[in-house]
């Protein structure tokens, strides 16, 4: 770690902190984004499958076009009819002709030659699902808000068969849709974070997600984070909100998931014991176990329901926490 961020660590955990108790900080952080990554990584598979199933549902006997070449200026591109191919579950939905220049573009990335920029045909024409496997994130969790032309009020009920707003007449209301945007934007602005590094401690502040009045912001809930006990709950209000989304599209998934190690482990992590257990847990104290007594005091280790770190002479090699 640069000094520079040590010294970032140090203002908001604690100047008392060691260099290594510093580093553990930093280690926390990085225990925390991976397994809020794994809960997102969820929830973009899940999306990804359920748009792509009800858009293919929707838009199947659609007149399909495509871009004769995508160089230049998207005002001035010029298109041809094409054929659906695929299936009603898995079609070409995206050349339907819905989607705005920017969405396209990414689209073009796989369904256009790289050079002169004209559609691959024949047995070189990417399949639906190859086209939908190769966009991110960033594309389905902004594809409601940036493509109006496409009738969502049909889909959203099929999308998020578990929101309150369980049929297309309470879709159709523009700001029941905005909520949706505003929860995906969150979803997508934590991944940002975690891809780019970000520590996540430093916890942005959390906005309502009722769409303003003309000419005013959205609601602040919660300011940014401006100590370790703020960035803990604001943490735990972000993952419940994150998993919420996923409870939306499967209840199953999100049942599932509760029931998990992985959804105790980052109730662990993100919490007061298991940050303190984080920076503690490179000094001999009375939480370290060695290896020669773990197979003897296992019993008495479930039975304290407490972390312990596990050693082999001076070094560590295993940390334990109840789930």
């Amino acid at each position: 770690m640069s000094q520079p961020r040590i010294n970032a660590y140090k203002r908001y955990f604690g100047n008392q902190l060691s260099d290594d108790e510093v580093y553990n900080c930093y280690l926390w952080n990085d225990a925390i984004s991976k397994a809020l990554f794994n809960v997102i990584t969820q929830i973009e598979i899940t999306l990804r499958n359920r748009m792509h199933v009800s858009l293919s549902n929707h838009l199947y006997n659609s007149q399909k076009i495509i871009v004769d070449r995508c160089n230049g200026n998207p005002r001035i591109w010029n298109t041809s009819n094409t054929s659906t191919i695929g299936t009603v579950t898995s079609c070409n939905w995206y050349e339907a002709g819905l989607l705005e220049n920017k969405s396209m573009s990414k689209i073009h990335t796989t369904t256009h030659h790289y050079r002169n920029k004209t559609p691959l045909l024949g047995r070189a024409r990417p399949s639906p699902d190859d086209v939908v496997s190769s966009l991110h994130f960033g594309f389905w969790s902004s594809l409601i808000d940036k493509n109006p032309n496409v009738q969502w009020r049909n889909l959203l009920a099929h999308i998020f068969p578990k929101h309150r707003a369980s049929n297309s007449s309470q879709w159709n209301v523009v700001a029941q849709q905005k909520r949706l945007t505003y929860r995906l934007e969150l979803v997508r602005d934590i991944r940002n974070r975690i891809a780019h590094h970000e520590p996540l401690w430093k916890t942005p502040r959390i906005l309502d997600e009722t769409p303003p009045t003309q000419g005013s912001n959205r609601a602040v809930l919660h300011p940014p984070s401006s100590a370790p006990s703020e960035s803990i709950q604001r943490l735990r209000i972000i993952y419940s909100k994150i998993t919420e989304l996923l409870r939306w599209m499967s209840q199953e998934l999100y049942d599932d998931l509760m029931n998990s190690a992985t959804h105790s482990h980052f109730l662990w992590l993100c919490s007061t014991d298991g940050l303190n257990f984080y920076i503690k847990h490179h000094e001999v104290a009375s939480g370290h176990i060695k290896s020669c007594k773990f197979k003897r005091e296992i019993g008495s280790i479930i039975k304290m329901k407490k972390s312990v770190f596990l050693v082999h002479g001076k070094r560590g090699i295993s940390a334990l926490h109840p789930i």
